[in-house]
């Protein structure tokens, strides 16, 4: 069974002339132009397939925004002690907030460019084994996902923040 073919003409023939053709030749078919085709196979994609691709992408976002937040928590409660310090000595909360967001960012800034460039890398090599298979790597959707990054990043500094915020400077001198 055949559920479509594709005709490749020369330049000069008239599609209209060559999709009146076809469909004479082929009872029970349609003729449609490459855009006409292209548009049809896109809502048919869009209608049942990319319902599941977003959300396995809310759920990739999810899981990224926890592996920030574990990753600055870890960090930051691990060096409880130095910003114990750091307040003893008369930094303020708003200073080592801007010392917890900023590892935060750089932790996340650095996983979103490395996950971009792998994506890059794998929409290329998919591009040259399985040319069938297509992919589009879309400068606003790269821009998306760098900010969802920066984002994230900061959403995840709150928490060990606020732990942070509750040391009291005078316990890290104790033995």
């Amino acid at each position: 069974r055949v559920s479509y073919y594709l005709l490749a003409t020369d330049r000069s023939a008239d599609p209209a002339v060559v999709g009146r053709d076809a469909v004479a030749r082929v009872p029970g078919s349609e003729a449609h132009t490459r855009l006409e085709f292209a548009s049809a196979f896109r809502r048919l994609v869009s209608s049942g397939f990319l319902s599941v691709v977003g959300v396995l992408v809310g759920i990739g976002f999810v899981v990224g925004g926890a592996v920030i937040a574990l990753t600055t928590y870890t960090a930051t409660v691990e060096k409880a002690r130095d910003f114990g310090v750091l307040k003893a000595v008369g930094a303020s909360s708003a200073f080592v907030y801007r010392i917890v967001i900023w590892q935060s960012l750089l932790v996340g800034l650095a996983r979103a460019l490395l996950g971009i460039g792998a994506s890059a890398l794998a929409a290329d090599l998919i591009a040259r084994w399985v040319p069938e298979f297509v992919t589009d790597l879309r400068l606003l959707d790269v821009a998306g996902v760098f900010g969802a990054a920066v984002l994230m990043s900061i959403a995840a500094s709150f928490v060990p923040v606020h732990r942070l915020n509750r040391i009291d400077p005078a316990m890290v001198f104790r033995a």
